[in-house]
């Protein structure tokens, strides 16, 4: 019962909690990304779409350089499959945070 008062377990249900509101913002980004992908007529992504890259940013790097030449650089099926495992990822991990916080109560 004294547990769930401890620092630690306070501390580790604040962490767990910051990674999830994070990886949920990411997983959100990312099933916008792959919406914006499944619409009619997209070709590719382009460095001048700022709704785009403000997504891009959260899923690949908050440097702006480094995006564009990830963009530039990789061909759409390199981008596409890279955000495909990194949503996989992302949801797994989310999935073993919260199942570790139904764990504990």
């Amino acid at each position: 019962m004294v547990k769930k008062h401890t620092l630690d377990d306070r501390l580790v249900r604040e962490l767990h909690g910051n990674k999830i509101y994070d990886l949920r913002a990411q997983i959100a980004a990312g099933k916008e990304v792959q919406d914006i992908v499944q619409a009619p007529g997209f070709t590719a992504f382009r460095v001048d779409d700022k709704h785009v890259i403000t997504l891009l940013q959260q899923l690949v790097s908050p440097s702006i350089r480094r995006l564009k030449d990830w963009i530039i650089k990789k061909s759409l099926d390199e981008q596409l499959s890279h955000l495909t495992r990194q949503l996989a990822r992302d949801e797994n991990r989310l999935a073993d945070l919260l199942s570790g916080e139904n764990q504990r109560q």
